[in-house]
């Protein structure tokens, strides 16, 4: 009896996996036209997500430099298979070097945990290490253009912390000082001190200034930090203040400071 029940429930099982999946290729276009800002009148019909319906965009993005189109195909099927139990409704393509989902939930925090499951998965069977970066949970909308361009810098802001998946509110700061740099670059404004202090032959001051910001002028916590003695950090300092006339009891211009030298540190590691 239960190997006859068995062979029944699997019929039905498989019929509503067919019903589920069989126009899979429908909705991955349609989320892609979603996702670069150009949809189609029938495209909300098509990924079947109603105007109130709370979505989490993710983006899940390998560490090598460039993936392969195979890479990203791999991922983004494992990445399917995982969230289409989990989250019925989800759909995943890969777009620009990463893989996008479009997840149904209205809880960042319970995707995260779905993705803490994936990705072990994914390493071993695409040997694949991923990051992954979740936007905030938002009402469903036809144009989906720029959430997938956040959700893939929440991912690079986890890989700077050394995070596997995060939030946008777990990497709020780094998020900041993202947009920060990019205003800075754009009205190109720098001060006489950061110019300097960003020539190649200033490497060594730049690194311990740098870092002595960060640790508020403690040379023990400087000292091992950058695995260098104390004195050697005291010396480092007093050249450089001598050297471009800083004026290290200016709290604005050192914040200016370590802001242009925080931002440029972050590019050099992009």
């Amino acid at each position: 009896m239960l190997e006859q029940g068995a062979l029944l429930a699997a019929d039905y099982l498989v019929d509503a996996w067919r019903f589920d999946h069989g126009d899979t290729r429908s909705r991955e276009a349609a989320l892609r036209r979603a996702l670069q800002g150009a949809p189609q009148e029938n495209d909300q019909t098509v990924l079947g997500f109603r105007p109130t319906q709370q979505v989490v965009l993710a983006a899940l993005l390998p560490n090598g430099e460039r993936s392969t189109d195979a890479e990203l195909g791999e991922i983004r099927a494992g990445a399917a298979r995982h969230l289409s139990v989990y989250f019925p409704g989800s759909v995943c393509v890969a777009l620009d070097g990463a893989v996008v989902a479009l997840v149904p939930s209205g809880s960042a925090e319970e995707v995260g945990r779905s993705f803490a499951r994936l990705l072990p998965e994914l390493r071993r069977l695409t040997g694949a290490e991923c990051r992954v970066g979740l936007d905030e949970p938002r009402r469903f909308r036809r144009s989906l253009s720029g959430r997938h361009e956040r959700a893939r810098l929440v991912a690079e802001c986890a890989r700077e912390r050394g995070l596997e998946i995060a939030t946008t509110r777990e990497v709020q700061a780094q998020l900041v000082l993202r947009e920060c740099g990019a205003a800075l670059r754009g009205a190109r404004l720098s001060t006489e001190d950061a110019e300097a202090l960003l020539e190649p032959d200033a490497a060594d001051a730049r690194a311990t200034l740098l870092t002595w910001l960060e640790e508020q002028g403690s040379a023990p916590r400087v000292a091992a930090r950058l695995r260098l003695h104390e004195q050697t950090v005291r010396y480092r300092v007093r050249q450089a203040v001598a050297r471009y006339g800083l004026d290290l009891d200016d709290s604005d211009r050192m914040l200016a400071l370590w802001l242009q030298l925080r931002t440029s540190a972050t590019d050099r590691r992009g």
